[in-house]
């Protein structure tokens, strides 16, 4: 906050020390907001690193791009931050409706502030990767203090922004929570619950008329077919889990895929349709 009270410029963006903006990063926030004068924040896509920091050596573990293609939903953001900091810029004028950083907060400050901005003003998407963002791999100490208070100060930002009256969006509030607890006690994240995964089903299902639709073009107007492979990895006590997999691989309007089942030794005696 010290540093936003002492910056000037009509536009305002955020880097972290470990992270980088690419060098048309300012560019294309510049050029958006130029485009439309309603627009009040814009966000480019992101490029993860997961890196491993030991005896002051970085050790890259993998990249990842999340998110990407998915154009702005404040239900989705309602839910959970999808958006690095590092991506999203505002203008100035902003801050004097919704006000600064709560540093009050130890973490989540920025999705708190990104909150009361898309509620206060437009919100428009880059598509174009144009920042870096590192992440630390393994189970450091930060990272697990950081887990540990996550539970608490996602309720808080739940509390100060409402969920619309959505029964959907309290729904996957509770099952966040429920995955962020799992996680700061250090278990496996639950996977949402027989009732939250029927309802998700049935709010992305196909209607009759549209599944009939795309079976006629599946057959009639795709000139050629690709083959789909599905590599599922199973564990003791995923019977269930693995029972609905299959139930919506069966169901599946187009039937040019392959499965193979990674699993321990005699597992698949669950499941005699799959057995080798």
């Amino acid at each position: 906050n010290t540093g936003l009270r002492l910056s000037g410029g009509d536009i305002v963006c955020y880097l972290d020390d470990d992270d980088r903006f690419y060098p048309q990063h300012l560019q294309r926030v510049v050029a958006a907001m130029q485009e439309d004068a309603a627009r009040g924040c814009v966000y480019t896509e992101a490029q993860y690193v997961i890196e491993q920091v030991q005896d002051g050596r970085r050790t890259e573990l993998g990249r990842d791009r999340r998110y990407a293609g998915l154009d702005f939903s404040l239900d989705r953001l309602l839910i959970g931050n999808y958006i690095p900091v590092n991506a999203w810029s505002h203008r100035r004028w902003l801050l004097g409706e919704v006000g600064l950083f709560d540093e009050a907060m130890p973490a989540l400050e920025d999705w708190d502030l990104l909150l009361r901005i898309a509620q206060a003003a437009p919100v428009h998407r880059i598509g174009e990767v144009t920042v870096e963002v590192r992440e630390r791999g393994g189970d450091t100490r930060l990272t697990m203090n950081k887990r540990r208070s996550f539970p608490e100060l996602t309720r808080r930002v739940y509390a100060r922004h409402g969920d619309r009256g959505s029964a959907a969006i309290a729904e996957y509030r509770r099952m966040n929570l429920q995955h962020l607890e799992a996680m700061a006690a250090g278990e496996p994240a639950p996977v949402g619950g027989d009732r939250a995964y029927a309802a998700w089903c049935r709010a992305r299902a196909l209607t009759e008329s549209a599944a009939q639709l795309m079976a006629e073009r599946l057959v009639m107007h795709w000139r050629s077919r690709p083959s789909i492979h599905v590599v599922l990895a199973a564990r003791r006590g995923d019977e269930a889990a693995v029972a609905q997999t299959l139930e919506s691989l069966r169901g599946q309007l187009y039937q040019g895929w392959g499965l193979t089942v990674l699993a321990e030794t005699g597992w698949l005696r669950h499941f005699p349709e799959i057995a080798a």
